[in-house]
């Protein structure tokens, strides 16, 4: 047990998710497997093997064994007095999911950052995670200002030594803030940056999808439609991931005058996507037209 957590840590602070995701199938069954009860497997390895498996799932897109994982965990090292690790445990739960609102995650996320303060921790770099969720979700919401407070604080916390997998999270943060309020290149510079990041990884990032459609998006909208095209060429994602892909294809027909490809695209997402309407990836797409507006609303497609 002591030598798989360990070697799960070394491959996430490594980039290796591919190793990673090798690793977590014989952590979680040793974890779960009573028969460890006997070599006395302590509390303390316990909720730190924990923590790097339910970190592990975070960043590839496992959410619900996420959850489940970091839940004890935290629950697990506050039992046993480790401030560290319950507060490592919750950073990384201020995420939405299909059982997480947004504004849900936002409160988790701001929960991890109190707890962090009154344990003397607010500035390790463990906390990053939950301070750009913070803010990732505050700009969600509208609140940039907010938003932008909270990513400052993590750039801060971050440094060098937060986890690349944290880091994609941040730029990727970053790049939300400055779209949403119209500084398309400076959301094209953090997008890419996240690109690279992820790029560095060795296994597929859970917002990998979202990078690839908004880079794609901010080269469209900065008159780059052929790279932006590019951009979405070169990735790939299973059925179910496509929102960003499809939201990126309709903002480049959009911004070429071609209303009724960009609605295909739409009609594609919510296809594959289920309740658009619903979802946390969509984007602020501007109608450039009346008519398209009304075809909009005819066909159910919720843009915003």
């Amino acid at each position: 047990m002591a030598i798989a957590s360990l070697r799960l840590a070394l491959a996430r602070r490594n980039r290796q998710f591919t190793a990673v995701l090798e690793q977590v199938n014989l952590l979680d069954a040793s974890i779960n497997d009573d028969s460890n009860d006997p070599i006395a497997m302590d509390s303390e390895l316990r909720a730190v093997a924990l923590l790097n498996l339910g970190i592990v799932e975070t960043w590839t897109g496992r959410l619900a064994d996420a959850e489940r994982h970091l839940s004890e965990g935290a629950a697990l090292a506050q039992t046993i007095g480790r401030p560290y690790l319950e507060v490592a445990c919750r950073a990384h739960q201020g995420f939405p999911s299909k059982l997480v609102s947004v504004a849900k995650a936002y409160e988790r996320g701001r929960e991890a950052v109190a707890l962090a303060d009154r344990c003397g921790l607010a500035d390790r770099p463990i906390l990053a995670p939950a301070l750009a969720a913070a803010g990732g979700m505050a700009i969600w919401m509208g609140e940039f200002d907010e938003g932008e407070s909270w990513l400052r604080r993590a750039w801060e916390v971050a440094e060098e030594h937060v986890d690349p997998a944290a880091a994609v999270l941040l730029h990727v943060a970053t790049g939300m803030l400055h779209a949403g309020r119209g500084q398309h290149r400076s959301a094209l510079e953090e997008y890419a940056a996240a690109a690279h990041v992820q790029s560095l990884l060795t296994g597929v990032h859970a917002l990998a999808p979202r990078i690839a459609g908004w880079l794609a998006t901010a080269q469209a909208r900065l008159g780059m439609p052929d790279e932006a095209r590019a951009t979405l060429a070169g990735f790939s994602a299973e059925s179910g991931q496509m929102g960003p892909i499809d939201n990126a294809r309709a903002v480049i027909s959009l911004i070429e005058g071609d209303p009724a490809t960009a609605l295909d695209a739409l009609r594609e997402l919510r296809e594959t996507s289920g309740r658009v309407a619903a979802s946390s990836q969509r984007l602020r797409v501007q109608l450039p037209s009346r008519s398209l507006a009304h075809s909009q609303n005819k066909s159910g497609i919720c843009l915003l």
